[in-house]
Order: structure tokens, then C-alpha cells, then sequence
């Protein structure tokens, strides 16, 4: 298990925090405009695909955020959370057919776990993940909770 922790700091930035089951983690200082949204697309598309050799699973094992393993399964996901973070609010087929296209100009096959469903669940999960977060007032955190 993770526990991960998004703070709000200020209006710009926002406190990345974790913690591994050995207790050991990080706290990490990060503009918000740019890395919220990702983060909060990674923490969906892992969650909901059961993916945990991406960026979650690999801070849960790796030393430190500057330390994490490269895989291939995690650079699959930046490919896939790249385009969902541009068009979360899109048609989940119009989505799926961004991600078709960027992975052909890869010469690579779109991973089986990537579906029109998965999609559909990612979405509901970042909108929710968003209005945590919008709810969660200055000097506080909301929390997450990632099986690795």
C-alpha cells in the first residue's frame, strides 16, 4: 500500500507526500498548474487498470521519485495519460481514438487494458479525484490510498 498525500500550499503550488508500508517516503514541492493533473490521471488510469509497474507501483518500491525504475508498462501509461489529461472532459471514443493514433505513430499496439470502459472509469475517477481536491482548502490534504 501507498498512502500519498496532495496538500495545498498556495495557489500555485501543492505538497506531493508519501509514505511506503515500511514507513519510509518522500515529500515532494510541485507547481500545481502543471503536475496536479497529471498526477491525479496517473493515480486513475493506474487504479482503475490494475497497472503497478507505472508511476505509482514504482514509488512504492523505488528508493526515491528521482530513483524510479524505468518499464515499459510505465512508459505505456505516459503515453495513454498524455492525451487524457488534454481531453478528460471528451467522448471516451473520440479519447480511445487519440490514443489509437499516437500509439500507431509509435508502431506499437494500444496495451488490451486500454478500452473504451477503462476510459469511461478513468474519467469518472479524475472527476472525482477533482472535486477532492477542489474541496480540500488551503493547508490541508486529501489522501490517497494505491495498492501496490
Amino acid at each position: 500500500m501507498l498512502t500519498i498525500r496532495l496538500t495545498r500550499v498556495s495557489p500555485t503550488h501543492h505538497r506531493l507526500s508519501y509514505k511506503r508500508n515500511d514507513g519510509s517516503g518522500e515529500d515532494i514541492l510541485l507547481e500545481t498548474r502543471s503536475c496536479l493533473l497529471h498526477d491525479l490521471v496517473h493515480f486513475a488510469v493506474e487504479s482503475e487498470a490494475g497497472l503497478l509497474n507505472s508511476f505509482y507501483g514504482s514509488l512504492a518500491r523505488a528508493a526515491s521519485n528521482g530513483e524510479l525504475p524505468s518499464s515499459h508498462e510505465l512508459l505505456l501509461t505516459e503515453r495513454i495519460v498524455g492525451p487524457l489529461q488534454n481531453i478528460a472532459d471528451s467522448d471516451p471514443s473520440v479519447i480511445l481514438t487519440a490514443i489509437q493514433g499516437l500509439f500507431a505513430a509509435y508502431g506499437d499496439p494500444v496495451p488490451a487494458w486500454c478500452t473504451h470502459d477503462l476510459l469511461i472509469r478513468v474519467q469518472n475517477r479524475v472527476r472525482q479525484l477533482r472535486g477532492q481536491w477542489n474541496s480540500t482548502p488551503f493547508g490541508q490534504s486529501m489522501e490517497l490510498q494505491f495498492r501496490a
